[in-house]
């Protein structure tokens, strides 16, 4: 940040329409005002007409991972309007605004919002930003193995720190282990050779016997998966907003309470099946049109709940 600016009294600034994210994240900075400059932020960014997109056309924009210049302005469009949902959802939840790991990620989000800003509203006056150097690979190792091995006094603080840099990697393994846990896969290969992730879920989600609910939707976590590798590989921090939204969408897998049915809770009640060793038969049957040599080893138990065959779709 530049030094002329984080001098100034920020405070007389409050209510002007170009200056809300600057606002925002000196009142954070601060602990003055917070509630009210982050709410001026919301409101702000939800009277931007262009900002009234469906939440599908939003998913499908903030999770690509290559466009070109004709699709640029869509893109940027998108990350912001997840990003002012984001925002929504983190201030109902936390509206004092006193966790540190939610002040960690609104600190992220206001720096990673002005390149897309300025698509959006080239008016919003960002010079008080040089650069979030939270993004720096050199940070990603500083804060992540400290935090875990000697920083004691401030573990709390790091932690949440670490949590958000390792964000990627967690939701990356989250599906993983969720969709191989469905049908209690161990271990899937061809040739010697595992069976990627993608290929897994493409097939899952084809299968006619296994019953979800809850607004699941394999595509949607197919981008994520991709997402996700292309992020993780070279060690880039995502955005705050793609995490979060990424997260309300793996939270549909974990769903907790009434099956189909309606007569049972379920601690695996986001899928279900009448007959386990049916529907991974049919699976194999997927797998084997691509994998002719494959070799597929099953776990004794699975996350999924077994119906009791009293409904049909």
């Amino acid at each position: 940040m530049s030094d002329n600016i984080l001098n100034r009294d920020w405070e007389k600034h409050i209510g002007n329409p170009n200056k809300v994210f600057y606002c925002a994240f000196y009142s954070i900075k601060r602990n003055k005002e917070k509630e009210t400059c982050f709410k001026y932020l919301y409101d702000y960014l939800e009277q931007i007409p262009s900002l009234k997109k469906k939440e599908d056309w939003v998913f499908n924009h903030i999770f690509k991972t290559k466009w070109d210049d004709k699709e640029l302005k869509n893109v940027s469009i998108a990350n912001v309007s997840a990003a002012k949902e984001t925002l929504h959802r983190l201030l109902k939840q936390n509206p004092g605004i006193d966790n540190l790991a939610i002040i960690e990620l609104l600190v992220d989000l206001i720096c990673d919002i002005r390149v897309w800003m300025n698509k959006v509203d080239p008016k919003q006056d960002f010079t008080w930003l040089i650069s979030n150097t939270n993004a720096t690979d050199s940070r990603f190792y500083y804060t992540v193995f400290h935090s875990l091995m000697f920083e004691e006094k401030e573990r709390s603080k790091l932690n949440s720190d670490a949590r958000f840099i390792s964000a990627t990697l967690l939701i990356r393994h989250t599906i993983e282990q969720r969709i191989k846990g469905l049908l209690g896969i161990d271990y899937l290969a061809n040739n010697n050779r595992p069976i990627g992730l993608s290929s897994i879920i493409e097939n899952v989600g084809k299968l006619t016997l296994l019953k979800y609910k809850n607004g699941i939707d394999f595509n949607k976590i197919s981008k994520i998966n991709d997402w996700a590798n292309h992020f993780l590989h070279p060690g880039i921090r995502p955005h705050p907003w793609q995490i979060e939204w990424a997260d309300v969408e793996l939270g549909k897998w974990f769903f907790k309470g009434n099956t189909l049915d309606e007569k049972y809770n379920s601690i695996h009640a986001s899928f279900e099946t009448e007959d386990l060793n049916l529907l991974r038969a049919e699976f194999e049957e997927k797998i084997k049109m691509k994998f002719p040599s494959y070799v597929i080893k099953w776990h004794n138990d699975s996350e999924i709940h077994i119906s009791q065959k009293q409904y049909r779709n």
